[in-house]
């Protein structure tokens, strides 16, 4: 299959998890890629691995944000699919024992990334009347959990953003859509106790939880023509989680 023949597409976060995993089914689908991350070594080696290339970005900074941006243009000539997945979980800890530190990089990361972002994209994608924009969310951001408050508050926000410029931009041509992962087992969840995954999965109706292929499949459709009137979606991706819960839990 290719889908994405010759698209250009930005993936932040791009040098582990679901950003990585993303990243490699584009370019497997024939998309020129240009990985985001602050992990230097690490986004070398992967974009060289798939053809693409690196370009070191904080997205807290939107100067950086704007000039990854400029480069996949200025690389490529164009920019069709900006996938805005940088983020970090942050501890899991009562609201009144967060710090004003921990609360800033959730803020910085989750939501500010995601804004620049979209905005980034849009001024190169307005113009010519066509391109995708995709950010990612969380179920945290439909379905609030305690002892994460601020996290799941971030996704939220990014949810009611992606809504918001979806329905400004959709007359330009330019769909905007986010995905809402449910439990993967990736960086953001290393360390966390075995006992405490096993409840996450049972959390989950499936009673596992997604692997990165599977989210990724969710990231690659919203980008595809077949959801060209999909606009202002929050997709879950979560195994069943925000569905309901299973007898017993």
């Amino acid at each position: 299959m290719s889908r994405f023949a010759n698209k250009v597409v930005i993936v932040t976060g791009g040098a582990s998890g679901l950003g990585k995993a993303t990243a490699t089914r584009f370019a497997l689908e024939g998309a020129k890629i240009v990985v985001a991350d602050v992990q230097g070594p690490a986004g070398h080696r992967f974009a060289e691995d798939i053809g693409g290339i690196f370009v070191e970005t904080d997205v807290r900074d939107s100067g950086a944000v704007d000039h990854l941006v400029d480069v996949a243009v200025k690389e490529y000539g164009t920019l069709d699919v900006m996938f805005n997945n940088a983020g970090v979980r942050g501890p899991a800890a009562p609201v009144s024992e967060m710090s004003n530190e921990d609360f800033d990089q959730l803020v910085s990361v989750n939501l500010a990334g995601v804004f620049y972002g979209v905005r980034a994209a849009a001024r190169v994608m307005t113009p010519k009347g066509q391109g995708v924009i995709i950010n990612t969310a969380s179920i945290g951001g439909v379905l609030p959990t305690a002892e994460i408050a601020a996290y799941c508050a971030t996704k939220a926000a990014v949810v009611t953003l992606t809504q918001a410029t979806a329905v400004e931009l959709a007359p330009s041509g330019v769909r905007v859509n986010c995905i809402c992962p449910g439990v993967m087992l990736t960086g953001m969840t290393d360390g966390l106790p075995a006992e405490t995954i096993k409840r996450l999965d049972r959390l989950q109706p499936i009673g596992r939880p997604g692997d990165l292929t599977e989210m990724a499949e969710g990231v690659l459709f919203l980008a595809s023509d077949a959801a060209s009137y999909v606009v202002g979606h929050a997709l879950v991706v979560d195994g069943g989680a925000v569905a309901g819960r299973p007898l017993g839990i």
